[in-house]
């Protein structure tokens, strides 16, 4: 029985020491093939990581380069719509964040907004329609082609950031717009902004269905069509001038300890084509 149990336990040794090998082979694989330098983490290879390239991040105004009070701050309103109900909504969120004296405004389709234009904006205000309880997929690829860019260099720490959305599904849970509204302000904590939440203190809150920011409801619980009320866009006026306040009060000041540099100079390197 002992001389059983200790072939047993050898031959587990033996599948274990034998997996090993083919992993630490793959990882060897991986490095020769990669050209990885120890010393200085620098791969060589012309594939990116990830496919991603990494532009240069490039400096100026963006489109608040017009503006003429360049001390200002500046507030950039990203959202996309379908059928309009959320241009609706972006339309309110800017009115009320126009309200707010020595902020200049900016709002733009996801799919015309630009890295400059966020690098230049001292507060980020999304909003999206609803699609299967998540935003919609032009927000997210502005996320994707923006933000996440960004984040490997550190851009937007410190911004203000801000949600809303707009949503009719099924019921009377909002279509998933917290859901939404998380997995967006998720990518703003990511980048180091500071989240404007929605307390329930503010006027039209009431009917705009989220603590993280305003939501409008364009479809009653059996899904039948219907108009934003005026409390939803009252809700998303002053959402927009509340971040505008705390952008304007923010704006200059540094509120993060600095000093860890995540990814280094050389795995950053692992992210660019050359």
């Amino acid at each position: 029985m002992e001389s059983k149990l200790k072939e047993k336990t050898a031959k587990v040794k033996a599948k274990k020491l034998d997996e090993h090998l083919v992993v630490e082979d793959s990882r060897r694989d991986f490095v020769k093939k990669s050209s990885l330098v120890a010393a200085g983490l620098a791969i060589t290879t012309q594939t990116s990581f990830y496919g991603m390239e990494l532009d240069p991040i490039p400096e100026g105004n963006g489109a608040f380069a017009g503006f003429p009070n360049k001390d200002n701050a500046n507030v950039l309103i990203v959202y996309t719509t379908d059928f309009g109900s959320t241009r609706t909504m972006s339309e309110a969120v800017e009115e009320g964040a126009k309200s707010v004296e020595g902020v200049n405004v900016v709002r733009k389709m996801a799919a015309d907004a630009t890295m400059e234009d966020t690098v230049a904006a001292d507060g980020v205000i999304a909003g999206s329609p609803m699609k299967h309880r998540n935003m919609h997929s032009r927000l997210k690829e502005y996320i994707e082609r923006v933000w996440e860019k960004g984040w490997l260099t550190d851009n937007f720490v410190g911004k203000v950031g801000g949600v809303f959305s707009v949503g009719g599904g099924h019921g009377n849970n909002g279509a998933g717009c917290e859901l939404a509204q998380l997995s967006i302000l998720s990518a703003m904590a990511a980048n180091g902004m500071i989240l404007t939440p929605f307390p329930k203190i503010t006027p039209g809150a009431d009917f705009a269905l989220s603590h993280w920011g305003p939501s409008g409801r364009t479809g009653g619980i059996k899904m039948m069509p219907q108009k934003l009320a005026p409390e939803m866009l009252e809700a998303a006026y002053h959402h927009g001038a509340n971040v505008a306040r705390l952008t304007k009060a923010l704006k200059g000041n540094q509120i993060f300890a600095a000093g860890n540099v995540s990814p280094s100079p050389e795995v950053l390197r692992m992210f660019t084509s050359g």
